[in-house]
C-alpha cells in the first residue's frame, strides 16, 4: 500500500494542517460573501479584492484530499463523507452563488474533490492489483534463488536489519512495474478529468489534476508548488492570484494541530445557506 504522507520541509515550520484548512474557510468566506453580496456598481473595486484573496482556499483544500488519501484509515468512508457533503451544500450553493440558474447548473466544490479522490483510490487500487503484488512476488523469487546459491549473507533474513519487504526501497522496484503504475495514474486522471467536466464541477478538470500532481509530487513541496501555481494559471489567468496558496503550503510542518473535524465538513453547507438567506 502506498501510503507515504507528505514529507514536510521541517518540523519546525510554523503551520500545521488544522492552521491551513482555517486558513482555507476564513479566505473562501471572503470569496463567496463577496461574490453573493457586493454585486452593486460602486463595490467592484472592492469585490474584486476580496474575490482575488479567496483564490487562497481552493489549492489547499486539494493539498487536504491528497494528504487525507494517503492518512485515512477508511478511504470510502472518506469519499463518502465527501459526497453527502456535496449532496446536502448543492441547494445552498445554487441559491447563494448563482441565483436563478438550473440546481445542477454547476456542481459545488465538494463533487470535485469528491472526483479527486476517487481517482487516486481508484489508481491505487488497480495498481495493486496490477503491478505492485507481481512485484512483490518477482522479486521474492529473485530473492530467494540469491541467497539458496548464495555461500555467505551479510545479515539473517530474520534479522532487524534486513529489509523484511521487497518493496521496500523504490530503488529495487522493477521498471516494468514503476511504467505501469505511472500509465495507470494517467489513464485514472484523464477520465477523472473527464468526468468533472462532463459534470460541469466547480474548478473541473483543473480541480481533479491538482489533486493528482499533489499526490504524485508529494516528496516535493517546493516542485508542487511551483508546478501547481502554472497548472492554475493556465487554468485561469485570474488564478496568479492562488499562488500564495502554494507558499503557504510550503510551510506545512505535516502536525494535524488542534481541529474540530465536523466543523470543516459543516462549514461547507451552512455558510452557503446563511448567505443564500442574507442575499
Amino acid at each position: 500500500n502506498n501510503t507515504r504522507t507528505f514529507t514536510a520541509l521541517s518540523a519546525e515550520l510554523p503551520l500545521s494542517a488544522a492552521a491551513l484548512k482555517y486558513i482555507a474557510v476564513i479566505t473562501m468566506l471572503i470569496d463567496h460573501v463577496a461574490m453573493a453580496m457586493m454585486k452593486a456598481s460602486e463595490l467592484q473595486q472592492t469585490r474584486a479584492i476580496l474575490r482575488h484573496v479567496g483564490r487562497t482556499a481552493f489549492p489547499i483544500y486539494c493539498f487536504f484530499i491528497a494528504e487525507g488519501f494517503l492518512r485515512s484509515r477508511n478511504r470510502l468512508r472518506y469519499l463518502g463523507l465527501l459526497l453527502l457533503t456535496g449532496v446536502v451544500s448543492q441547494v445552498p450553493y445554487i441559491y447563494a452563488l448563482y441565483p436563478g440558474r438550473p440546481l445542477l447548473y454547476r456542481l459545488n466544490v465538494e463533487f470535485t474533490l469528491a472526483i479527486g479522490l476517487a481517482a487516486l483510490i481508484a489508481y491505487d487500487l488497480i495498481a495493486d492489483v496490477l503491478f505492485r503484488r507481481r512485484a512483490r512476488i518477482s522479486q521474492g523469487d529473485s530473492t530467494s534463488k540469491t541467497a539458496s546459491s548464495s555461500t555467505f549473507t551479510p545479515h539473517d533474513v530474520s534479522s532487524p536489519e534486513s529489509t523484511s519487504s521487497p518493496t521496500a526501497n523504490p530503488l529495487t522496484t522493477p521498471l516494468w512495474s514503476q511504467a505501469g503504475e505511472l500509465l495507470t495514474l494517467l489513464a485514472v486522471t484523464c477520465g477523472a478529468c473527464h468526468l468533472a467536466n462532463l459534470l460541469n464541477t466547480s474548478y473541473r478538470w483543473c480541480g481533479v489534476l491538482l489533486i493528482v500532481l499533489f499526490y504524485a509530487l508529494r516528496n516535493h513541496p517546493y516542485a508542487a508548488a511551483v508546478a501547481g501555481s502554472a497548472l492554475v494559471i493556465w487554468f485561469s489567468k485570474t488564478e496568479i492570484w492562488a499562488i500564495p496558496a502554494f507558499l503557504l503550503l510550503t510551510l506545512y510542518n505535516g502536525e494535524r494541530g488542534r481541529q474540530n473535524k465536523l466543523f470543516f465538513y459543516a462549514f461547507y453547507p451552512v455558510h452557503l445557506a446563511i448567505i443564500a438567506l442574507l442575499s
